[in-house]
């Protein structure tokens, strides 16, 4: 079963969650990523980062042909207690 079958939010059963497989990144997909950069007229690496970026994505997805057309954000934050979770009297009097 993969992670991409059913809804993030979905409420997965024990039996359902004890079957998820998340795979490694398939090194000969990065490898043929890279290879399609190689022989773009460029310099090598000519691009950065952004060639390293795409052949993550094409290992993690499996498939040299990357499609991002379904894109996301995730924010993530935390107070970490620094304001308003604790009290500043109580905060004074405990440092």
């Amino acid at each position: 079963m993969e992670c991409s079958e059913k809804p993030v939010f979905y409420n997965y059963t024990g039996q359902e969650l004890a079957q998820i497989r998340i795979m490694p990144p398939d090194e000969a997909v990065r490898k043929l990523v890279k290879k399609h950069w190689d022989t773009l007229a460029k310099p090598l690496d000519g691009m950065g980062s952004f060639e390293s970026i795409t052949a993550q994505i094409g290992a993690i997805l499996g498939t040299e042909v990357i499609d991002i057309h379904k894109k996301g954000v995730l924010i993530f934050c935390a107070d970490n207690g620094t304001s308003g979770v604790v009290s500043d009297s109580f905060r004074s009097r405990h440092r």
